[in-house]
């Protein structure tokens, strides 16, 4: 996800925060500067519901957006692979047939 802002330190830290119940910390995060903040969150086996989303900069000084971030089942994949095979005739010089397959 991509966090806008104003005033994000080096060493902010990102956390997803359900009071509480949770709080997730990202896998991987980068303060880009200080107007943006790039971090890739793992969702799996954490409580679904609404999250805040909070930066926290290292002289203590947070900012909260409450019910930000919505965590929820993903749906099952649902996917159906076709193999299709393309038949090609075409007669050569002397007339005669010559069969061709691509997949």
């Amino acid at each position: 996800m991509t966090i806008r802002g104003a005033g994000f330190k080096p060493d902010a830290i990102v956390k997803l925060v359900r009071p509480d119940i949770q709080e997730i910390e990202p896998a991987r995060y980068e303060v880009i500067d200080a107007t943006r903040i790039i971090a890739t969150f793992d969702f799996a086996d954490q409580p679904h519901g609404l999250y805040d989303l909070t930066v926290i900069n290292p002289d203590g000084a947070q900012a909260t957006l409450p019910y930000r971030y919505l965590i929820e089942r993903a749906l099952e994949i649902d996917v159906t692979i076709v193999s299709a095979v393309l038949a090609l005739y075409r007669l050569d010089s002397q007339g005669s047939t010559a069969f061709h397959c691509r997949a």
